[in-house]
């Protein structure tokens, strides 16, 4: 079975907001990641017809995905494993 498709913005943030709280979640149940995946399938097809991204550089791309999840550069750097990589992606 399907899941019923998003039918208005009002659906899609409710959609969004109960995204946001499973995915903070530090040890999701099974019940929670299917919910979760349940929501993703609704929310894909919704916003590939009706929100549009502006076009941005992949380092335009990683920049609002730190922001959005309060990283640092530093942080960055101990993923890429320096600070001199993490300044040449970040350009």
């Amino acid at each position: 079975m399907r899941p019923a498709p998003i039918k208005d913005a009002r659906e899609h943030e409710a959609a969004l907001r109960e995204v946001r709280v499973l995915m903070r979640s530090e040890s999701r149940s099974p019940k929670e990641t299917r919910r979760l995946e349940l929501l993703v399938a609704r929310i894909v097809p919704y916003e590939a017809g009706h929100v549009a991204l502006p076009r941005a550089t992949p380092a335009q791309v990683l920049e609002e995905l730190m922001l959005q999840r309060a990283m640092s550069s530093c942080e960055l750097a101990a993923i890429v494993g320096s600070k001199q990589v993490a300044s040449e992606i970040l350009g």
